[in-house]
């Protein structure tokens, strides 16, 4: 999400963009390249190579075929790699204002929300809406980075109960047997 709004960065970028050390930027760099997530380019000024990091091939297509449904399960474990990510920088906000006003704008204060909710094919398309719209004011954020930095984290997808998931194996084992 950070490349996709600076398009193209070196690792002191990404390192005082999210906040963390260079030298702790560069282990996630690896996998992210390995996957297609990041590619490098390099060029050398005044005998220094230096590696420029780009949205990969994979950052740029479409993670999951919307009429197979093939590259949900990546797509999935993508998401799940960064609300990892997005919990563990929501422990270290939490541990440094504990006890201090953190917001001073009104309803700032309803920032973390969780629900479990019904959408019909209508509440589907105007939440598409509002995220777009808010795709939009996070690009801005970052290519303008003025005010505080925020981390924003949003994850919506199809609700799966254990009997669910044990009914659909079930189903495949059998349809497999026939």
């Amino acid at each position: 999400m950070v490349m996709e709004g600076l398009r193209q960065a070196s690792v002191q970028e990404i390192a005082e963009i999210t906040g963390r050390s260079a030298s702790s930027v560069y282990p996630h760099l690896g996998p992210l390249v390995k996957a297609d997530l990041l590619s490098t380019s390099h060029s050398t000024h005044g005998g220094r190579t230096r590696t420029t990091y780009v949205c990969g091939p994979m950052m740029r297509a479409q993670p999951v075929d919307p009429l197979t449904g093939v590259g949900t399960l990546r797509a999935a474990e993508l998401a799940g790699m960064m609300l990892h990510n997005v919990a563990a920088r929501a422990c270290r906000m939490g541990q440094m204002f504990e006890g201090a006003p953190v917001w001073s704008t009104p309803g700032a204060e309803r920032a973390f929300l969780f629900d479990l909710t019904w959408l019909d094919e209508g509440g589907l398309k105007a939440f598409g809406r509002l995220v777009d719209r808010m795709q939009r004011l996070c690009g801005k954020g970052r290519v303008t980075r003025r005010g505080t930095r925020f981390q924003v984290a949003l994850c919506m997808f199809r609700d799966v109960t254990l009997r669910e998931m044990r009914e659909h194996r079930n189903a495949g084992r059998t349809a497999r047997r026939a």
